[in-house]
């Protein structure tokens, strides 16, 4: 079993925490851990792809929410029956997170860029994938919609996306 972590102290942004946790969360298989960013209530919000767990892939997104004292509010998988793991994630003016990432084909490294939104409570709202990237690395929520960077034929790539993750130009 593979123990999922992190640890926060005030010099790492959270100006005014004066309060230091460890937190290890007892889930099955193993993890990777690839985005952290605070919430809007002051607790964290993570992403990153969980391998082997029973879902329909080889490995799936998985983002969950912590409060400031890192106790788990909620834990949520997405996935498919390919590979998939989320690298960025950002919250949104709605209250939601937008998650960015790639879908690998099982047996192949040919990669699929995605963007997702999740709600607040994690539910999940709407996936797009982005042909002709092969990852998304990181997403931004912008006054209306969103720009994500990430990589297409070993170049760099920006794509732009309305409110509900159409593309509007790349």
């Amino acid at each position: 079993m593979v123990l999922l972590g992190f640890g926060l102290m005030e010099g790492l942004g959270q100006a005014g925490l004066e309060q230091t946790f460890i937190r290890r969360y007892n889930l099955l298989n193993r993890h990777g851990g690839l985005a952290i960013t605070t919430s809007p209530e002051g607790g964290f919000i993570a992403t990153g792809q969980h391998m082997f767990n029973g879902a329909a892939g080889e490995c799936d997104v998985y983002v969950y929410k912590v409060d400031v004292c890192g106790n788990r509010e909620w834990f949520n998988l997405y996935g498919t029956p390919e590979s998939e793991g989320g690298k960025s994630i950002e919250p949104t003016s709605d209250g939601g997170y937008v998650i960015g990432g790639a879908r690998t084909e099982l047996g192949t490294e040919t990669g699929l860029g995605f963007v997702m939104k999740v709600a607040s409570d994690g539910n999940l709202e709407w996936h797009h994938y982005l042909e002709g990237l092969e990852w998304v690395f990181d997403v931004q929520p912008l006054a209306n919609g969103f720009i994500a960077s990430g990589e297409a034929s070993s170049a760099s790539a920006l794509v732009r996306l309305d409110n509900a993750g159409n593309v509007l130009w790349s």
